[in-house]
């Protein structure tokens, strides 16, 4: 039998209310009951809570490994009406086929409704008042117990939440406290005898609204209680509230609950003493009458824990009498009462596997179009706006996926394994994608799989080539059995086109096969529409797979590589003639830019334009064929104009058969691939296959040949890719012409590769890439998907500087905010604190060169943490230190992610150069770093299979419009950053007094932070005087405050444009023109690698100095002064609206979040 529980009350707000308290003892005795009963517990949560979506999962690690913890999505917490939401969530129960669904409700909670369209299914609602009278008790005292837990006992625990005396505690918010607050804790405790408030500290903790907060300070303001006596702990995680009771003096509880005591339970099984409100739930599980008090009255609360600390004795006292009197719910006993309760009367009717995929897909179609009918009947009545209806097709959407997710998982895993493939994508031409997807699908026939062929591509299907199909009559029974495995019928559907589209993929398993990817960028909606509806990933080579994780794809992915024995043929005879030379290069490939032919023109050039006897002896032949991106036959004319003298190069577009090809190969005496970015280069394959020696570049796809002795790879840089996809961000390998010229001229000097050793790298390539491999792989990766089980997500712990002045603190808090989990924030010690620190955050480190970081590693050892951001610095770590930190974590085996701000080494002295940490640098699952130059950097570290960019992001932000510019008002000039010299604002006050003096109306609005460094208030002071020397007083809007970011972007809209004049700086990137790029107005940038990942996005000045600034902000206001679309200040504004969309913080987020998971789950 299929019990499904609906917990949505261990996701609501009040965390730590007695109804949650109840559930979550409840729950654990009701999975452990279950077996007994012959049910399987399957638990259902709402996805309009995210970041408790992780947690629940830890907390219930068991059921989710099993695959049945299960989510429905009902869009943001209150968006969608209650009706809407449980006409959702009763979809997501029918289509698991729950025979039982318990809805266990907290008191403050408005059930979820019946839904009358599946009359089949059974639900039943029990509030926390009718739990409660199931509930089965047992006398609280143990034959173990009768001593009041030893008062050293509690002092280590305090010792090690940091606190330094014994401490009154109270855990909750104002929701759950019944007619008494947090504050009648504080008055109580601020009113305690003088003798007494020196010994004991007072702790509240909980979740606490920004009001609330303010209230709870303003209350420790007023009764002036030193801040080393109160302490107020935000959000504590389910550990941290465990490890404060434990520690407590005394625990006070102001739940008025009837039928759970909550907290006080909890308390009492720690041996600690509890104070609480009389009630029938405390009576029964304190017993004892002197803990308690009446909760209508804050002055009986203060009187009973004046009579309670009054007593030397007093808490001893309580807490022997409570363990004596008290009395425990025994959860296994109410488990299986409660189980026996409700189901009686219930039939299991659903079967265990599911094997009839067709069958569930119909089965969910029909439950899918009675929920939409049922949504629309609401609608008629409640007539909601459009925006609220796209986010309830969207959950139903979703809810669907979520469904087919778990129908595919181990708890409903079928009786048998797959067994039949369907393929679909190009297969009739000799398009490299058709080679793929024939070969793919002769091979799995090969190995005994049904196989169908179904010919689409991106757009979608198409009428295959009859005539291929004539001439190679083996595909025409594979593609019509497409007819017979269908979308639904079929276990396996992959698909190789372009662009991928996966969305309305059907099967069981569903995937991308054979596919490649050369440059580093990912468009944002592939990634989505992958991790949405794929099972998994099979690929070319171990770069695309590494591109695709740090694309943020968490989805399986397998490289199973290409074959290339297709090729084995005998070679035929070539349809043109070529070139009689003794040095033959040959380059076969689309010209597409990714593919250097350019390079390969100039590297040619190099070697031999001006050689007489090359002209002779060498020739280069261009295999190529006719696209909108080829612009060979150009490219190679105007070299030969370029160079009178020059070996000849020829260009041929003929279409040529494989054997023809192999012919082709056989001839040449060296492939040349400079390519920027591949995912295989099946050319390099197919020339080693022939015999030929082979030049390429030494990064992206082709690197799987990095063991052939017939393979050289030609050096390179990394540069943004320049490829007609587009794709934000994207890096590729730009080959080095020198190299590549030094390595031709090598290349025709040298003697001919040894018959033997040419033979040992065909037959290596041909066991290595063969067909039959990659059925083999294939094959196997399915099996990996079929029998995988959920992984639990992993403890994030996140070290930074945070809540504090610094623009690295600032970033951290952007990206965290979007993560859809808790992560434990592992901060410095510091006394410039922006706000309140909450409890998931451990200042546990020094920021400097004298921190060994043992500490920050015995944190993260405590809190068990399995992967470890650190955002790096030059001034945050001594290197040695952070070095051994990393071997440490590692050989812990706990994943590593290191962030880099910077990586220029120039102005540090060499006990703070990379290069010494080389070693530890390379134990690093991931190296994030901002700019092309980093990348450039970290290559000369031999630093590039974990290296990746990740951008800067940028807030996302209501965007308000510039005001008209009138002859009536001044033009408003803006800066944003922390105040700081490099900065180089001195220079734009300077050019400001410059542009006035030309007669320009123009003003300064500053909104530059001090920075917490005497440097910064010293800049502070100068720029104030030259604001007065310059007669500025009237023109410059100075403001030096931290400002929440809402003021700052405020404040920023009210310009024209924005301006960074910074100085020469070693850092990669600038956060601050990130945050102002989320304001839409124009940015100029003085001419810097700093601003390199946002040039297109900026408008760059012409220097430094004051002069040079002025003269560009010139310029630019009298472009902005006449408006154009086409120019350069327009398209700046266009590029930064493409850019935000593509780099909001959210967006990042979401990608790193997914980054971090393929890591923990490779």
């Amino acid at each position: 039998m299929r019990l499904l529980i609906d917990l949505q009350a261990l996701q609501r707000p009040n965390r730590f209310g007695a109804g949650r308290c109840y559930l979550e003892k409840l729950v654990p005795a009701l999975i452990a009951a279950a077996p007994d009963h012959d049910v399987a517990v399957h638990l259902l949560f709402n996805t309009s809570f995210p970041q408790t979506i992780p947690a629940l999962q830890r907390q219930f690690a068991e059921v989710h490994k099993q695959g049945r913890l299960h989510v429905f999505h009902a869009g943001p917490d209150g968006l969608i009406q209650p009706k809407m939401v449980a006409h959702i969530q009763t979809f997501c129960s029918a289509g698991i086929a729950a025979d039982l669904t318990l809805c266990l409700d907290g008191p403050s909670l408005d059930p979820v409704c019946d839904n009358p369209l599946f009359p089949k299914m059974t639900t039943q609602h029990l509030s926390l008042k009718e739990l409660g009278k199931k509930t089965k008790f047992f006398n609280a005292l143990d034959k173990n117990e009768g001593n009041a837990r030893s008062i050293s006992a509690r002092k280590e625990v305090y010792q090690h939440l940091g606190l330094a005396r014994p401490y009154l505690l109270f855990v909750g918010n104002s929701r759950n406290a019944g007619h008494l607050f947090p504050t009648d804790i504080i008055d109580a405790y601020a009113n305690l005898p003088a003798s007494l408030r020196p010994h004991l500290d007072l702790v509240i903790a909980g979740d606490f609204t920004l009001p609330a907060l303010h209230t709870l300070h303003q209350s420790l303001r007023h009764h002036n209680l030193p801040a080393n006596t109160t302490h107020i702990h935000l959000a504590p995680t389910a550990k941290a509230v465990a490890q404060l009771i434990a520690g407590a003096a005394l625990l006070i509880d102001l739940s008025t609950e009837d039928s759970c005591a909550g907290m006080a339970e909890d308390a009492a099984a720690a041996q600690v003493p509890v104070l609480a409100v009389d009630s029938p739930a405390h009576q029964q599980t304190l017993g004892a009458q002197e803990g308690l008090f009446p909760g209508q009255s804050a002055k009986a609360l203060e009187q009973a824990l004046n009579r309670l600390l009054s007593r030397s004795d007093g808490l001893t006292t309580l807490a022997l009498s409570q363990q004596q009197l008290g009395r425990r719910i025994d959860w296994p006993q109410t488990a299986q009462a409660l189980l026996q309760d409700v189901l009686q009367g219930i039939k299991p009717s659903h079967q265990v596997h599911v094997d009839d995929w067709g069958a569930e897909q119909a089965r969910l179609d029909g439950l899918e179009a009675k929920t939409i009918a049922a949504l629309e009947a609401e609608n008629r009545q409640l007539h909601l706006k459009d925006p609220v209806l796209q986010h309830i097709a969207r959950a139903v959407a979703a809810t669907r996926a979520e469904i087919e997710k778990a129908l595919r998982g181990p708890a409903f895993s079928p009786s048998r394994p797959a067994k039949s493939w369907r393929i679909e994508g190009p297969f009739d031409s000799s398009y490299s994608l058709a080679a793929v997807n024939r070969e793919t699908a002769r091979a799995l026939r090969r190995a005994n799989w049904p196989v169908a062929l179904f010919s689409a591509e991106g757009p979608g299907p198409y009428e295959p080539d009859l005539a291929y199909l004539k001439s190679h009559p083996d595909l025409l029974p594979l593609m019509q059995a497409a007819d017979r495995l269908t979308e639904t019928t079929a276990d396996i559907t992959s698909r190789n086109m372009f662009p991928p589209r996966c969305d309305d993929m059907r099967s069981r398993y569903n995937l991308l096969h054979g596919y490649a990817w050369e440059e580093t960028g990912f468009p944002t909606t592939y990634r989505r529409d992958i991790n949405a509806h794929l099972q998994g990933l099979l690929v070319t080579s171990p770069h695309v797979r590494r591109v695709f994780i740090n694309a943020g794809i968490r989805v399986p992915i397998t490289v199973v590589g290409n074959g290339v024995d297709h090729l084995k043929t005998r070679p035929a005879r070539l349809p043109f003639a070529l070139p009689k030379r003794k040095f033959r290069i040959l380059h076969v490939s689309s010209c597409f830019p990714r593919k250097g032919t350019d390079v390969l023109l100039k590297a040619y050039a190099e070697a031999f334009a001006g050689d007489s006897k090359a002209e002779k002896e060498v020739c280069l032949i261009i295999k190529t064929h006719d696209n909108p991106h080829n612009t060979i036959a150009a490219d190679v004319a105007a070299l030969q104009a370029d160079h009178p003298i020059l070996p000849p190069i020829v260009v041929e577009t003929t279409d040529l058969s494989p054997a023809q090809l192999q012919r082709l190969y056989k001839k040449a005496n060296l492939l040349v691939a400079p390519s920027r970015a591949e995912g295989f280069c099946l050319p390099i394959a197919e020339a080693v296959l022939a015999g030929t020696p082979v030049l390429t570049t030494g990064w992206s796809g082709q690197t799987i040949f990095r063991d052939n002795p017939m393979v050289k790879f030609i050096d390179y840089h990394f540069e943004s890719a320049g490829s007609h996809l587009e794709t934000s961000n994207s890096v590729w390998a730009e080959p080095s012409v020198s190299h590549l010229a030094s390595l031709l001229r090598t290349a025709r000097t040298s003697p001919a590769l040894k018959w033997r050793k040419k033979r040992r790298a065909q037959r290596a390539m041909r066991k290595t890439h063969s067909w039959d491999n990659v059925a083999l792989k294939s094959t196997q990766a399915i099996k990996s998907i079929a029998n995988s089980t959920p992984k639990t997500p992993p403890r994030i712990g996140w070290v930074s500087t945070f809540n504090t002045r610094c623009g690295i603190a600032t970033y951290s808090d952007h990206l965290l905010k979007g993560f859809p989990d808790v992560v434990t924030v592992l901060a410095n010690e510091s006394d410039e604190i922006t706000q309140t620190d909450t409890s998931t955050l451990r200042r546990c480190w020094v920021s400097g060169k004298q921190d060994p970081l043992d500490n920050l590693y015995t944190t993260i050892t405590r809190e068990d943490l399995e992967i470890i951001v650190i955002q790096f610095n030059y001034g945050f770590y001594n290197f040695a230190a952070l070095g051994r930190l990393i071997r440490r974590l590692k050989a812990d085996q706990r994943q590593v992610v290191l962030m880099m701000h910077s990586t220029d080494d120039t102005p540090h002295p060499p006990e703070n150069w990379l290069s010494g940490i080389q070693q530890d640098l390379a134990l690093c699952d991931r190296i994030l770093v901002h700019s092309i130059h980093d990348l450039n950097r970290l290559k000369d570290l031999d630093l590039v299979d974990n290296a990746a960019l990740f951008p800067h992001g940028v807030p996302e932000t209501q965007q308000t419009p510039a005001a008209a510019l009138t002859p009536e008002r001044p033009f408003v000039l803006g800066t944003y950053g922390f105040l700081l010299p490099q900065k180089g604002y001195g220079a734009l006050i300077d050019a400001l007094a410059l542009l006035r003096a030309e007669g320009r109306n123009v003003v300064l609005k500053m909104v530059n932070a001090e920075y917490p460094a005497l440097v910064s208030a010293q800049l502070a002071e100068t720029i104030r005087s030259q604001i007065v020397r310059l007669g500025l007083t009237a023109h410059v809007d100075f403001c030096t405050d931290f400002l929440e970011d809402a003021e700052s972007y405020k404040r920023l809209s009210e310009t024209d444009i924005l301006v960074f004049p910074y100085r020469p700086t070693t850092e990669s990137a600038s956060g601050a023109v990130r945050q102002a790029l989320a304001v839409s107005r124009p940015i100029a940038t003085t001419p810097l690698p700093i601003f390199e990942d946002v040039s297109g996005l900026t408008l760059p000045l012409p220097g430094f100095s004051a002069p040079e600034i002025a003269e560009g902000l010139g310029g630019i206001i009298d472009q902005m002064s006449r408006p154009d679309q086409d120019g350069a200040v327009a398209q700046s504004l266009r590029h930064a609206q493409n850019w935000r969309q593509a780099n909001g913080y959210s967006q990042l987020s979401e990608r790193l979040y997914a980054i971090l998971l393929a890591l923990h789950q490779a």
